[in-house]
């Protein structure tokens, strides 16, 4: 059984009224340490202990058997999905030591995290803005592939997506993540004699912001 510290708190002086926890954390004491204790309401299924009919006997975990916040609880997968997400995008593991560097560590995480997502939504609305997302692209080198319309996203992934024309010749590729770099695009048409897909454009790389280009290949 986890047990819940008597100090629950987070960066920027941020205060819970509530905290969605697994079983693993059922037991009537954490219950009472954070709902007497701290003022925070604790929801936690309880499922502690041997499979068995009866109630618990500790009013706490037997509120939750008899009245659990199922609609609240239920919105625990958000957070579990934000995390697998951080673990897949930037380790599982801090490489802080102290408790006050580890904290801001998580923080930096946290906000690199929701940096690119906001990158890519802008980019993918951009995409979905016209049938032909690069026409007005007027400071890429010319002649250059566009996707035209019937355009579709082939693949999307944490690590960034690639949208194709309707007849699979020429495709944007965009890189948010894994290339060791600022995120970027890739113009690029389908060359039948070696069957790979090489670049359209002079530079390798398209970048959409004024950031410094990386030394990596991709």
């Amino acid at each position: 059984m986890n047990t819940v510290s008597d100090t629950v708190s987070a960066p920027g002086n941020i205060f819970f009224d509530q905290l969605l926890l697994d079983a693993g954390y059922d037991s009537e004491a954490n219950h009472t340490r954070l709902r007497e204790g701290l003022g925070i309401e604790s929801v936690i299924p309880a499922k502690a202990g041997r499979p068995t009919d009866k109630l618990p006997s500790g009013k706490w975990r037997w509120l939750m058997a008899t009245n659990f916040n199922t609609e609240d609880y239920g919105q625990r997968w958000q957070v579990e999905s934000v995390m697998r997400m951080i673990k897949a995008r930037q380790g599982e593991s801090l490489t802080a030591r102290s408790d006050g560097a580890r904290r801001d560590e998580l923080g930096l995480m946290t906000v690199t995290h929701n940096v690119m997502i906001l990158i890519r939504t802008q980019i993918r609305a951009f995409l979905q803005s016209t049938p032909d997302p690069f026409s007005d692209l007027n400071r890429l080198p010319t002649p250059f592939p566009t996707l035209g319309k019937g355009w579709r996203v082939a693949r999307s992934d944490s690590k960034g997506f690639v949208a194709v024309n309707k007849n699979n010749t020429q495709r944007f590729r965009m890189d948010i993540e894994g290339h060791g770099d600022n995120p970027h695009g890739h113009l690029q048409v389908y060359d039948s004699k070696s069957g790979r897909w090489i670049d359209a454009t002079d530079d390798h790389r398209l970048y959409f912001y004024d950031t410094p280009k990386g030394n990596s290949g991709g």
